[in-house]
């Protein structure tokens, strides 16, 4: 003590030594003390100093400097700051805080800190607050601009970093989410981070929190508080100079980078919403502000926004941002926080836990802990509102004038609808305003012209504490107010605390409510929601919502209501519940919400209700699985129900069901797996007696062979190996617990392997085999989701951790025949090789098969693996008697004297050549000097013999004997010997290397191709060489591999081709490899020379491909869903014959300089009198357009001849577009009448569309045809014709946004949009889908109008339609609301199911309804009608809104789900 009044006496002695200001200050700070007093604590501290050790001169300096800086800061320090230094030092705030005597406060927080043991604490938090402020240098001129920036940056930042980040004794709750910014900091050269949340849940001090890390760690930042920033600031330039900053913000951040990255850091811009503040501005800066940086690629963006306001206004939703959830801290933290203030946490309900968890809670309970230290947790949040109010408005001798002001001021608010109102209304009580601020309880805006409650949450107290009084009716209140949302919240409220306070008067208000005819469906809806809320219901509470139950179309959304509520559960499991349970298994999703929530406080009563009424019926195993996913702690009885469901129900949960069993009992999982495998079995088994009968013995080989391959029964059971049926955690689950997972799966693999293997071999020694890859452990691209690699990981697990359970397994199975038994079992013996050398040695010596443990990749495999691991752990004796039996091993059982002599010699061959591959496994150093000279031996014998023994070799590539790589490097006499080897008529097979998976002259021509286009003058020097008739493929690749080459010129090319012509090579696989790369050619030297295009025409007039038979009907004749012209095109199948030479004769002639069009045209008339194959005009259809740039008569004449010829031309999508592209090139309407008849006479669907496609187009070019305009109306005006309806419907919608065609586009879609064809609605759909914004004028509204009429154009396009109409709410608001209202209306069914694509125009319709509610009468109406539609179809949305709308503390019964980002589509 007598320490901290030295140290506390030295700080009032520094401050007078202050010049001019010390006395006044020191005043200030600490009042008045007489002389004598002085002198006293000046000769004390002097004899201090001198006693005491080093750690006083530490204290005495700590106060030295935060002298300095009071004095620096004594004149801008806030209200706010001075209460964050006393969370920072883990004192506590006064109750009351003065503003215009902060300097009385300073006197505190110096106090405490010198009780506490804090001084050096505090001088840590000033220092980093305020480094300016330790020392008052003289200006430095030499300063550098970085020094400068990073000043001002450090300084603008303050309101950040003072917001407090801990709790209770300085504590900070772990949020993981600074750790994943700080990785995506520290990962990415920049990025925009936007942290969500709920109020409350800390967001700000998250963000003070990483900027203070981010500082440590030398990153520059700019932190700053939307919520602070004044109404001025309406741009950039007026931002800088609110943050004191020289210099642009961007232009700040991007000059101080240096080692590290700026970091922008934007806090709270959900308090510069739309939806909180209409008429600011200040929002669009800071969004500006992000854009500007984050254009730079250089700047780290982070900030925070509300869920509700980032979900409603739009313009949030522009940030291009990494999303990031934040969720409440662990309650292990939260408990830790509460011991320490000295609560008692034990047993505590889980709602109250939820209520501690939020930061904001968790503050006002420290709060209250820290002023009565008798306070303990309060069993509700209105208990801890009651309890904060007594402290801070009801104590004190001004009591009665605070509750006045407060009761006057929300009176006020009530009536406006507004949370602010005009500080004026509070002139009468200065002093109680005064007061009530300092106490946190009210505050000014940042005009200071209006005054509110400093959280929603006090102002609906306040309201509930003045029913509670009787002064007024909540009953008329709610009546007078029910047509808007305002008052919602209030009768939250208010009914929430006469429950507690009066509830007699809580019984008369509710009754009163609820009898009432003519109340809204909001409000009923919203009774309804508090009703089910409460824990323990009473009898006017269960007199209301009962017969909800019993009602049809109330029961859902009743038993949705009451879900979670443990009181309203035990009210209704004995009568209600069970009786809707045996209504039927349609019903049985109603149980979800409430059993999956209850499990929490009734899991035993759930899994009766359940065993009780479901499980004898099958048709509920679904819906019991489905309810189990949200057991979070399982037991016996749980999992014994999913068993019994497993043996006779295949269902997609069962997998997923056991993983989470597997997380909480491990060893009950794998009953689960071995149910869901036995139900498997006894389907193969009955599937194997329904099987097609074997062939008699009669039957020729052949089709036994036939039968054995794709009817044998074996592949019954290995299929049940094959597939994984979901299970995609299996091996998971086998780690987890290997013992019973091996307990439960090995006899059934045991029993699946006994119906796949081969009899035992009585030619070789081995183990009996089987044909299924599924039963070998190790392969390489293989999912591991198989159950063989589950079983490989148990065993290989137990065998490391359970060495002798895992010997009794071992012994128990190492009898067996099979050989996929002996393979795994040989891997769990390499994991104990150390430890048990000697079983290991005593298995391979006591059964020789043992030498053939291996797999279709090499039959030795793990017994190789085996001896290389075992060896080292013998001695020499062991070691010898194991070379022993390797060295004599044979594979035979006997050696037959009747054996050939040329076949006993293979097989001692063979025989020495796999003991060779065993005796390899020996290790070199513990080999006998016997085995040494064996193998020497051996390895002369068969020089370069392979390890592996395979009976199989897997899937293999069948490639080029030589690679492009090598011909660059092998000689030219190489290459030509090669293709000597390989002649044309080898194809795809080597005459001699087939086995060998070596191709023949395709492969090699192809890596011939290659090699021309890297080495272009070799390749031209050999193709010379080549012959033809023997040689031609690898010419006319090696052709197409130079033209597409940069080789040059391009005519020792062109002579190359004309001199191999000349020698005779004439294939059709030369030409048209030749051909193909002619067309490349021709695009790089614009053109061809007419040598070579004649050459290409001869070719062309020779090839006798395609036959006109040839033209097979195209499937899209007669089916079609979307538009010809317009659509996503199709497949076009090119016939590969004549049509191939096309486009490398029309590039030769079009593309030159200055095209050729009379060689072209000269060229179509060839065509003309010869060619007569529609598909091959139908390429030639894309060329001819070029001619109307030349001769439009001609090209017409070109055209019209064709369509004449071969009417089959238009009989596809590739003609019908090729006359699309050419209509409006067209002179003469009569000609282009004709085409369009001709294509409408036909009887395919396709051509019926296209001629409706095609019309519209014809219409659009003339307006004024009166042809044109009959036949439009001839099909407008008659049901008939639905296939060309149609095509006008495409082509209206895709061409709607054409400013010239829109006005005939609405009228054709406006007079379609009765129809009941689906095509035709998805057709006129597409308007919305085609065009970014479809914007709301004349013609759009008289569309929009008539089009939502039609239920199926309006599901169709419904998420569009709402889309485009959300910024036009002000502006259009009846329009916009008769839209909402239509869609709601039309897919009520659609729009409540979660998973549904419609189900996302629930969010902006919510968005939508809280714009038009905001607007004045009558659209304040229309809005609420909306949020009522929506409710009504019990839109998880729609009340997720209004749960944050309505202020409910812990509301978090719906998930809110994120609002999809609007694409931008092609305007």
């Amino acid at each position: 003590m007598k320490l901290k009044k030295i140290v506390f006496n030295y700080i009032r002695a520094g401050i007078l030594l202050i010049p001019q200001f010390g006395s006044g200050i020191e005043k200030a700070l600490f009042g008045l003390s007489d002389e004598k007093a002085k002198e006293d604590d000046h000769k004390e501290l002097l004899n201090a100093i001198r006693e005491q050790n080093k750690q006083i001169q530490t204290e005495i300096q700590d106060c030295k400097d935060i002298r300095i800086i009071f004095v620096n800061i004594i004149s801008d320090i806030s209200k706010d700051e001075i209460c964050s230094l006393f969370d920072k030092i883990g004192a506590l705030q006064p109750k009351i805080i003065d503003e215009e005597n902060l300097g009385v406060h300073g006197e505190q927080l110096l106090n405490s800190a010198v009780q506490n043991y804090k001084l050096s604490k505090l001088k840590e938090e000033l220092s980093f607050l305020y480094p300016d402020s330790l020392e008052k240098p003289e200006k430095n001129a030499n300063e550098t601009l970085n020094e400068t920036i990073l000043r001002e940056l450090a300084a603008a930042s303050r309101p950040l970093l003072t917001w407090p980040t801990t709790v209770g004794k300085d504590k900070w709750l772990g949020r993981e989410e600074a750790n994943l910014i700080e990785d995506r900091i520290s990962s990415n050269e920049a990025s925009i981070t936007l942290i969500l949340g709920k109020p409350g849940t800390g967001k700000s001090a998250l963000l003070s929190f990483v900027a203070r890390i981010l500082i440590e760690k030398g990153f520059p930042v700019l932190g700053i508080k939307a919520d602070m920033l004044p109404r001025s600031v309406t741009d950039l330039h007026k931002l800088q100079e609110y943050l004191c900053l020289s210099n642009p913000i961007a232009e700040s951040l991007i000059g101080c980078i240096a080692d590290k990255p700026p970091i922008l850091i934007i806090d709270q811009l959900d308090a510069l919403s739309e939806l909180v503040d209409r008429n600011s501005e200040r929002l669009n800066v800071l969004l500006n502000l992000i854009h500007s940086v984050a254009k730079t690629n250089k700047v780290h963006v982070v900030s925070s926004c509300r869920w509700f306001e980032y979900q409603h206004d739009v313009r949030l939703t522009t940030i291009d941002a990494e999303r990031i959830d934040l969720t409440l801290p662990h309650w292990e933290e939260v408990e830790i926080v509460l011991k320490e203030a000295g609560f008692t946490v034990e047993n505590i309900p889980e709602e109250t836990k939820n209520l501690c968890s939020v930061p904001f809670h968790l503050k006002m309970l420290l709060d209250l802990k820290a002023s009565d230290a008798s306070s303990e947790i309060p069993t509700s949040f209105q208990s801890l509102l009651e309890k904060i109010w007594r402290q801070r408005v009801l104590t004190g001798d001004n009591a009665s004038n605070r509750v006045d002001l407060i009761e006057h001021l929300s009176n006020k608010m009530e009536e406006n609808e507004e949370l602010w109102v005009a500080s004026a209304f509070a002139d009468k009580n200065p002093v109680a305003l005064h007061e009530l601020q300092c106490a946190n309880i009210l505050k000014f805006d940042d005009t200071e012209l209006r005054v509110g409650f400093i959280h929603q949450t006090y102002f609906d107290f306040a309201r509930a504490r003045l029913f509670a009084k009787g002064e007024k009716s909540l009953t008329a209140l709610v009546l007078d107010k029910q047509d808007g949302l305002f008052v919602r919240p209030i009768l939250l409220r208010v009914l929430a605390y006469l429950r507690e306070a009066n509830p007699k008067m809580y019984s008369e208000e509710l009754s009163k409510l609820w009898e009432t005819e003519d109340l809204r469906s909001h409000i009923r809806d919203l009774l309804i929601d508090y009703i089910s809320s409460v824990e323990n219901p009473d009898g006017i509470e269960l007199s209301c919502l009962l017969p909800l139950f019993e009602d049809q179309k109330q029961r859902y959304k009743a038993l949705l209501s009451v879900s979670g509520s443990s009181g309203w559960f035990n009210a209704i499991k004995g009568t209600v519940i069970p009786e809707i349970m045996c209504e039927g298994a349609e019903f049985a999703h109603l149980f979800i919400p409430i059993f999956s929530r209850a499990f929490a406080f009734a899991k035993e009563e759930v899994l009766l209700l359940v065993r009780n009424y479901w499980f004898k019926d099958v048709s509920y195993d679904e819906n019991i699985l489905n309810l189990l996913i949200y057991l979070k702690d399982w037991n016996q009885e749980a999992v014994d129900i999913v068993v019994d469901i497993a043996k006779r129900h295949d269902s997609r949960y069962i997998p997923q069901l056991a993983e989470m069993v597997s997380q909480s009992i491990p060893e009950l999982a794998s009953k689960i797996i071995r149910a869901d495998l036995d139900r498997r079995w006894d389907s193969a088994i009955k599937d194997e007696s329904e099987y097609k009968p074997s062939p008699s013995p009669e039957t020729d080989e052949a089709e036994k062979a036939i039968y054995e391959f794709n009817y044998s029964r074996k592949n019954i059971f290995a299929n049940l190996l094959r597939r994984n049926q979901g299970w995609y955690d299996l091996a998971v689950i086998a780690e987890t617990s290997p013992k019973p997972f091996i307990d439960h799966v090995w006899p059934w693999f045991v029993k699946i392997v006994e119906k796949i293997v081969s009899e035992p071999n009585a030619f070789f020694i081995s183990y009996q085999r089987d044909s299924s890859l599924e039963t070998h452990p190790e392969r390489d691209g293989v999912s591991e989701d198989l159950l063989i690699f589950a079983l490989k990981k148990s065993i290989v697990d137990l065998s490391c951790t359970q060495v002798d359970s895992f010997i009794e397994f071992f012994n128990a199975n190492s009898e067996s025949s099979f050989l996929a038994v002996q393979r795994l079992l040989s891997i769990g013996l390499l994991e104990i090789v150390e430890t048990h050398p000697e079983v290991i040695l005593d298995y391979l010596s006591s059964d020789p098969r043992r030498m053939t443990i291996g797999d279709i990749y090499d039959q030795h495999k793990y017994t190789k693996k085996l001896i290389s691991a075992v060896v080292p752990h013998l001695n020499e004796d062991q070691i010898k008697s194991l070379e022993d039996l390797a060295t004599n091993w044979t594979q035979y059982h006997e050696d037959n004297p009747e054996w050939p002599p040329e076949d006993k010699i293979k097989r001692r061959k063979w025989d020495r050549q796999d003991r060779l591959r065993i005796l390899r496994a020996f290790p070199g150093k513990h080999r006998s000097e016997q085995l040494i000279r064996l193998i020497e031996i051996e390895e002369r014998a068969f020089p370069m013999l392979s390890d592996c023994d395979s009976e199989f070799s897997g899937v293999h590539t069948v490639g080029s004997r030589m690679s492009h790589e090598q011909m660059s490097k092998a000689k030219d006499d190489d290459i030509i010997n090669l293709f000597k080897e390989l002649t044309d008529d080898t194809e795809w097979d080597h005459p001699k290397k087939r086995r060998d998976f070596i191709g023949g002259s395709i492969q090699a021509s192809r890596e011939f191709a290659t090699f021309a286009n890297e080495s272009p003058e070799r390749a031209s020097i050999l193709i010379k060489e080549f012959i033809p008739g023997q040689q031609e493929r690898p010419a006319g690749m090696g052709i197409g591999g130079l033209l597409m080459s940069n080789y040059s010129p391009s005519a020792d090319i062109f002579d190359l081709i004309d001199n191999l012509v000349k020698k005779g090579f004439s294939t059709s696989e030369f030409r048209r490899d030749v051909t193909n790369g002619l067309s490349e050619r021709a695009r790089r030297d614009k053109g061809l020379p007419r040598r070579i295009i004649n050459l290409l025409e001869g070719w062309m007039m020779e090839d006798e491909h395609p036959k006109l038979d040839d033209n097979n009907d195209n499937d899209e004749k007669d089916t079609t869903d979307q538009s010809i012209l317009w659509g996503g095109g199709g497949m076009f199948m090119y016939p590969g014959g004549r049509d191939l030479f096309v486009q490398p004769i029309a590039l030769g002639y079009l593309a030159q300089e200055i095209p050729e069009y009379s060689g072209f045209a000269a060229f179509i008339e060839k065509m003309l009198k010869h060619e007569k194959h529609p598909k091959v005009w139908q390429i030639t259809f894309h060329w001819m357009k070029f001619l109307f740039d030349w001769d439009i008569e001609k090209a017409t004449q070109y055209y019209n001849q064709v369509l004449r010829d071969y009417p089959d031309i238009a009989e596809d999508k590739i003609g019908i577009i090729a006359f699309g592209d050419i209509l409006q090139l067209i002179p003469e309407n009569p000609i282009v009448q004709d085409w369009l008849m001709q294509i409408g006479s036909k009887d395919s669907v396709l051509s019926k569309q296209a001629f409706g496609e095609l019309l519209m187009l014809y219409n659009f070019r003339n307006p004024d045809d009166q042809w044109g305009r009959e036949q439009l109306e001839g099909i407008l005006n008659n049901s008939q014709f639905l296939r060309e309806q149609r095509g006008v419907a495409f082509a209206a919608s895709h061409n709607w946004h054409h400013l010239d065609y829109q006005s005939t586009c609405t009228e054709v879609l406006t007079r379609l949009s009765t129809t009941e064809d689906e095509i035709t609605q998805r057709a006129i759909s597409n308007v919305f889908l085609h065009n970014e914004i479809v914007p709301i004028k004349a013609d759009s509204k008289r569309f929009i109008e008539t089009v939502i009429n039609n239920d199926g154009i309006l599901v169709k396009s419904a998420e569009r339609i709402v889309e485009t109409i959300i910024d036009y709410t002000k502006n259009e608001p009846n329009i916009v609301a008769k839209i909402c209202s239509r869609v709601i209306e039309v897919g009520k069914n659609e729009i409540e199911n979660m998973g549904s694509h419609y189900s996302f125009v629930a969010e902006p319709i919510v968005s939508i309804a809280l714009t038009l509610h905001r607007m004045e009468c009558p659209y304040r109406e229309m809005g609420l009608v909306l949020f009522e539609k929506l409710i009504e179809s019990d839109i998880p949305y729609a009340r997720q809104a209004l749960s944050i709308l309505d202020n409910k503390p812990l509301a978090d019964r719906y998930p809110m789900r994120m609002r999809r980002r609007r694409k931008k589509r092609r305007k």
